[in-house]
């Protein structure tokens, strides 16, 4: 019996650990950009990231935060100094923020294909008075994320950092080198030419207009003439004069 019993708390034990995520599945996640929008997945101050599924307690009632810092303080950042959330507007001095702070049972294991399931990580243009705001990021910079499990003592877990994450950057028109937008020689010879073309249709509309015209003509002074020799030719023509003829 008391076999029977340990082999039961065993297996309960098993399928406890299968069905609950664990801290140390936690720490094996990589936050990824997600492949499932290809296009516009990363902007100059936005990137879209996969919603972690399966990572968290479904059950559990902890905090879940998005830790956005830049890729060169990453190394510094140990989980023991995560324990507390900093706000974007600390993160000229910080280089890290905490930000889409929800809780364990908002990441569901249960989401179907159809769902987009992603997170736009620097959506929120305004912060003004916005706690913890998820504010815009700079195109220059090249950051790396993880997720932060924390409880009302203090930190619980953490997902490893995601890859580096370099954004779009915005190019200045004024940096440009093409031949085209840089020469103004380039510019007024193709103004020339554009000129050139506008005359030479002209020439071509005028050129059909007059030959048109002249064939028209012809045709009508032909015309003319074939009438003129029918009435001359009609003029000709004399007309008999009628006799009685008496047969007696």
């Amino acid at each position: 019996m008391f076999y029977f019993m340990m082999s039961l708390c065993v297996k309960l034990c098993l399928i406890l650990v299968a069905l609950t995520p664990s801290i140390a599945d936690i720490s094996s996640y990589v936050p990824q950009i997600t492949q499932k929008v290809p296009v516009g997945n990363l902007t100059s101050s936005t990137f879209l990231l996969d919603q972690p599924q399966c990572v968290f307690n479904t059950s559990g009632v902890n905090e879940v935060w998005l830790v956005v810092a830049l890729n060169s303080v990453t190394p510094t950042l140990k989980n023991e100094n995560l324990g507390v959330p900093v706000n974007c507007s600390s993160f000229p001095v910080t280089k890290y923020y905490y930000t889409l702070r929800v809780f364990e049972k908002n990441y569901p294991c249960n989401l179907t294909n159809n769902v987009l399931a992603v997170l736009d990580v620097g959506s929120q243009t305004n912060c003004t008075d916005i706690q913890f705001c998820n504010c815009p990021l700079h195109s220059t910079e090249v950051y790396r994320v993880k997720f932060v499990v924390l409880s009302n003592t203090g930190f619980v877990g953490a997902t490893n950092w995601s890859s580096p994450i370099k954004l779009k950057e915005v190019m200045n028109y004024t940096s440009i080198t093409l031949p085209l937008l840089r020469s103004e020689g380039m510019i007024g010879l193709t103004a020339i030419l554009g000129i050139l073309l506008a005359v030479f249709l002209i020439c071509i509309i005028v050129a059909l207009f007059i030959g048109s015209r002249n064939i028209f003509w012809h045709r009508r002074l032909d015309s003319n003439k074939w009438v003129s020799t029918d009435l001359e030719y009609r003029g000709t023509y004399k007309k008999q004069p009628l006799h009685n003829v008496y047969i007696g």
